[in-house]
């Protein structure tokens, strides 16, 4: 018995946007989302935050943008600090140079979903998409996690290979 077909089902089901945990699906050549994640929203907050890390193994490519159902609005937002003072802000595009990781964080980069239809509520999924400059349009899913979380609760990485939309 050999792995390949083991590799082959396990891409074409990362493709279609489910999670492995324990490995990457990473090969040369390709962005990997890993360690997708948000926060549950208490009571009726009007906004949520997700977070991943972005693992380029391939080309330079650069994240563009985000959208979502969840909310009226979605954004790629970081904090930033202007006298003593924590403030969120959008963040402009994201380069992602050849071999590049980049952790979305609390306190940090990290996706904002503003007006949200509906609660985000520990133990669901929320579903999010990437737009890459050359990657094109890449669907995630994210576990929702405790309010006061401060990081996917499991120490493993969950992973998906992203190519190239057609």
């Amino acid at each position: 018995m050999t792995i390949k077909p083991f590799i082959r089902a396990a891409k074409a089901t990362a493709l279609a946007g489910i999670f492995f945990t324990g490995f990457s699906l990473a090969e040369a050549g390709e962005l990997v989302v890993e360690q997708a994640w948000a926060r549950a929203t208490p009571g009726k907050a009007a906004n949520g935050a997700a977070y991943v890390t972005l693992v380029n193994h391939g080309a330079n490519d650069i994240l563009i943008g985000v959208e979502s159902a969840v909310a009226k609005k979605t954004e790629i937002h970081t904090h930033t600090k202007k006298d003593g003072v924590m403030r969120m802000t959008p963040a402009g595009p994201l380069e992602l140079a050849t071999g590049a990781t980049v952790t979305f964080r609390p306190g940090g980069l990290h996706i904002m979903f503003m007006k949200l239809h509906a609660p985000l509520k520990e133990g669901e999924m929320v579903a999010f998409t990437l737009i890459f400059e050359n990657a094109g349009k890449q669907p995630v899913m994210a576990k929702i996690m405790s309010v006061g979380a401060a990081g996917p609760e499991m120490s493993h990485k969950h992973g998906h290979q992203m190519k190239k939309s057609d």
